[in-house]
């Protein structure tokens, strides 16, 4: 066998994926605990969407009483990913995804690992390290399948690395990020932006020339163009409706030393921190748009800490000091986020927090991925260091070395992948029509009552629309005395009635006797159009001005800046075929 093919590689990282995560295929139809029902409902409305009404998926009316969809940062639907969910169906589909991520992100760095002249053996160790660490399974534990897009750091540090040999690989460095953003990965699409942005400023310094830095700038900008079809409707989006936040997570030397070495990982037990942590939010009171500011009592699972590397890897990680002076650049951007994980404590993340996009983000403990990221191929760089000594029998050494770390890491997430989908799904009840209510359980509920064919009032969402529609009822069943139905007049002279409604389209028949005001239950956005009328917004609400002249009344959301979005798009991809065939042709 040879190891140094990639493909060998390839079929190795398949067989040690399906080892791990075959447990969640045992129970296909079984459901996740924690935030599984917001991330299966974020795949679930476009999934509808596009199969059942055969529309871009733009819209929610399910989330929060009326939200963007497309412009929602963790929109999920442009991954090409997504196919799974279209053929297979949600929960099917994700656990698919989650199989072959992990095969992805170890296949990276297993590629990544060759272009940085790791040796054939060695070149094994940083996948092992990076993918089967703690930190990726216990957040698919708790359903953040945002972090499952991090696999493509690797892919977007490759291409960055070759293109100084061939500068327009820079493109696939920069799709490998917008596919980042694409899988709704706003963590991991931040993460890996800052971390090039770190590694290019010291490779500059170490080169003592400015290309790195230029080459970084250019792929950011060249991401923002091929990524325009969402980036900028998400720009507008979180411009309006995201707020600074007052973050104080917990982080101390022992959170760090223990999600890092300690072989209990237990996300159920004791180990759970407190924070006072303020939510803004905006919602209509009687009539009027009010910014409410909620302090509430974080809890910080153990999720949020775990990234076990074992011992073995870090001593590995100390072998590497030793080559400090050829590869200090790894040393200086792994010591950045080493404090950066300290979040207030340190000066540089109180800086990193006064800037756009990063002073909405939180939980600093985060950064640990990124640590074992850097820790991983130091690791490989040592293993490499020694496989090329002219120690006896190095290779066997190494292979010892490697497979120790893979049975290590394995024995502590494996647990995770038998428990991850431990939730029997109740019978599904469809309802006659679209309606909104209350949740009983914000955090549980949203995707079955959207399969029952609900809206969520309450939803479990931190970026939404302003509050403004209202619940046919509330969480205790009792009726809303204020509901007026999903469509009615405002002066309630006529009789109007639902043609047509899907998740992106209103078609209302209409006999109306005297000039009036039609109200649609569920938040405005001005993304919203009629045919021959204008939108407007009253009191929060969708709403449209109609005359007894109006037999039709069609309004569909289609808001401009998707198609400025997808214009830029087109045009940059467009560009950048050219630019590859000039090169390859």
């Amino acid at each position: 066998m040879n190891l140094n093919n990639k493909w060998t590689a390839l079929i190795i990282f398949a067989i040690i994926s399906l080892a791990v995560f075959f447990p969640i295929f045992s129970n296909i139809s079984y459901w996740g605990q924690g935030d599984w029902d917001q991330h299966f409902f974020y795949n679930e409305v476009p999934r509808q969407t596009i199969l059942d009404f055969h529309e871009i998926p733009l819209w929610d009316p399910a989330q929060c009483g009326g939200n963007v969809l497309l412009a929602h940062p963790e929109s999920v639907w442009l991954s090409p990913f997504f196919i799974f969910v279209l053929i297979f169906g949600t929960v099917l589909g994700l656990k698919i995804q989650i199989l072959l991520h992990m095969i992805l992100g170890m296949f990276g760095m297993f590629l990544l690992s060759k272009h940085l002249k790791i040796k054939t053996i060695s070149c094994y160790i940083p996948p092992i390290i990076f993918m089967l660490s703690s930190w990726f399974m216990l957040h698919l534990f708790v359903g953040h399948t945002l972090y499952l897009t991090m696999v493509y750091l690797p892919f977007a540090l490759l291409f960055f690395l070759k293109s100084f040999e061939k500068p327009k690989l820079i493109i696939f460095s920069a799709i490998a990020l917008v596919l980042m953003f694409f899988g709704g990965g706003t963590y991991p699409f931040v993460f890996a932006i800052l971390f090039m942005a770190i590694f290019s400023l010291f490779s500059s310094i170490k080169d003592k020339e400015l290309v790195p830095i230029k080459r970084i700038a250019i792929i950011i900008v060249l991401t923002l163009l091929l990524g325009a079809v969402k980036f900028i409707p998400s720009y507008f989006f979180i411009g309006e409706n995201s707020y600074p936040l007052d973050d104080s997570q917990p982080v101390s030397f022992s959170t760090l030393a223990t999600g890092l070495f300690s072989r209990d990982q237990d996300i159920k037990d004791s180990r759970e921190f407190y924070s006072e942590f303020i939510v803004p939010h905006r919602e209509y009171q009687q009539g009027s748009l009010k910014e409410i500011f909620l302090e509430i009592t974080t809890v910080w699972n153990w999720h949020e800490y775990s990234g076990y590397i074992g011992i073995i890897s870090f001593i590995l990680f100390l072998v590497s000091l030793l080559l400090i002076k050829r590869d200090w650049e790894w040393f200086a951007v792994t010591a950045v986020f080493f404090i950066l994980y300290f979040g207030q404590k340190g000066i540089l993340y109180s800086i990193l927090n006064k800037f756009p996009v990063f002073s909405s983000l939180h939980g600093s403990s985060r950064f640990i991925i990124i640590i074992v990221f850097c820790i991983s191929i130091l690791a490989g760089k040592a293993a490499s260091f020694i496989e090329e000594s002219k120690l006896k029998q190095r290779k066997i050494i190494m292979i010892v070395a490697a497979f120790i770390i893979l049975i290590d890491l394995a024995t502590i997430i494996f647990p995770y992948s038998a428990a991850m989908f431990s939730i029997e799904p109740d019978p599904i009840v469809h309802s006659d029509s679209f309606y909104h209510a209350y949740l009983a359980d914000q955090y549980t509920d949203q995707y079955e009552n959207f399969l029952e064919g609900k809206g969520s009032i309450n939803c479990y969402e931190r970026m939404h629309l302003p509050y403004a529609a209202s619940p046919l009822f509330y969480k205790n069943g009792t009726f809303y005395e204020k509901y007026k139905g999903e469509f009615y007049l405002l002066g309630n002279k006529g009789i109007i009635a639902p043609e047509y409604f899907s998740l992106n389209k209103i078609k209302i028949r209409a006999d109306i006797k005297q000039d009036d005001l039609l109200i649609i239950n569920q938040n405005y956005e001005k993304g919203w159009k009629a045919k021959g009328k204008e939108v407007i917004n009253y009191k929060g609400l969708i709403a449209v001005g109609v005359t007894p002249n109006d037999k039709e009344i069609y309004l569909h959301y289609f808001p401009n800046s998707f198609i400025a979005g997808f214009l830029v798009s087109i045009i940059t991809i467009v560009v950048c075929i050219y630019l590859l065939r000039k090169r390859f042709t």
